[in-house]
């Protein structure tokens, strides 16, 4: 991958929200926290701020902005002559469902003969804040900041631009570019039920497991909807099917319905945010992720004696461990493999806290 820098801009006063929105948590993460992790496999990051000691805590390398009260351009101005590398990306910290695989894609389209590398969606709108940024850009950028011309828009003008659509290569654009600026749109993306994985290596018996805590859920009244993760692609379609052959013809989505119940078949370059597919389950009360170990997701970790000996995911996301091997764990839970009902009593106690704590 091409050395560069990622630039998350901390953003201003956050008038609108009333707090600052980088603190804000989704999924037991500030936003700030989750668009970092997006862009982890990055050499350098940087969290471009206009007050350093506020952000400390979060344990990244700071840079303040030269030019104050001037809006992003002085975010970007000050990344751009603080970095190393010739190339920068830049990232807004108001909108938490950016992934690694949109980074990816963008790095994969950096070309030093521009200025700038310019998102585009179908809706003709450019996206400046989720962009590459060259160093052969400071000049006019500060150039424009002098002018007290701080719109990054008027900005494009004056770049030698490289427009990419990002829309033709399968991402969800609506939810990656979806900017938290207000308390509303805070309030709806928290609304999600409680998100529980059922996580461990290949061949640790995940699907018995998540079977019986379904089958008790259930018996307790919770609507349950999940989502397998399967490494190794799957296919829900077959020749001599009429939806195959839909396919065959060249659509790119297909719907089945009957009386009681539809599929959607989707076909995507890039895998789907696990967020957005969560979306797709709103209305249940409960979901549980089958997979996902490397997420930041809740989650219980199956560990079979058979196929390994120690928890492989992050122990801070952990509700419990279920296992035939002996071991303890500080403040973990440690529960047999066949005692189903005291992970469901685990499930539900965190259900419980999750409903108080957006109440």
């Amino acid at each position: 991958m091409k050395e560069m820098t990622a630039l998350l801009l901390a953003g201003g006063k956050s008038s609108r929200m009333g707090t600052n929105k980088g603190f804000l948590k989704i999924n037991n993460q500030t936003f700030i926290e989750k668009i970092a992790k997006s862009v982890s496999h990055i050499r350098d990051v940087y969290l471009v701020v206009n007050e350093a000691k506020v952000y400390e805590q979060m344990g990244l390398s700071i840079v303040l902005d030269e030019y104050k009260e001037c809006g992003p351009i002085g975010g970007i101005h000050a990344g751009l002559k603080a970095s190393r590398y010739n190339s920068c990306i830049v990232l807004p910290c108001d909108t938490p469902f950016v992934d690694k695989y949109i980074v990816d894609y963008l790095i994969s389209q950096d070309d030093d003969c521009y200025d700038l590398i310019l998102p585009r969606t179908s809706d003709g709108k450019y996206h400046p804040l989720l962009a590459i940024y060259h160093k052969s850009a400071l000049h006019t950028i500060d150039t424009a900041i002098k002018n007290n011309n701080y719109r990054l828009l008027n900005l494009i003008e004056k770049l030698n631009v490289k427009v990419i659509d990002i829309e033709r290569k399968g991402f969800n654009v609506d939810n990656i570019l979806n900017n938290i600026n207000t308390k509303e749109q805070y309030r709806k993306i928290t609304s999600t039920p409680p998100v529980i994985a059922i996580s461990g290596i290949s061949n640790s018996g995940k699907t018995t497991i998540m079977v019986e805590i379904i089958k008790q859920l259930k018996a307790k009244g919770y609507k349950i909807g999940t989502i397998k993760h399967d490494a190794h692609g799957f296919d829900m379609d077959y020749e001599g099917k009429d939806t195959y052959r839909h396919r065959q013809a060249g659509a790119d989505g297909v719907i089945i319905t009957s009386n009681g119940k539809y599929a959607m078949i989707q076909w995507s370059e890039q895998e789907v945010p696990v967020e957005t597919l969560i979306s797709y389950h709103s209305h249940q009360d409960i979901i549980l992720l089958e997979g996902f170990k490397y997420s930041s997701y809740k989650k219980i970790e199956i560990v079979r004696k058979e196929i390994s000996q120690q928890p492989v995911c992050d122990q801070e996301t952990l509700l419990a461990i279920a296992t035939d091997v002996n071991m303890k764990l500080d403040n973990i839970p440690i529960i047999s493999l066949d005692n189903i009902t005291a992970l469901v009593n685990i499930i539900e106690d965190y259900v419980r806290e999750y409903r108080h704590d957006r109440s």
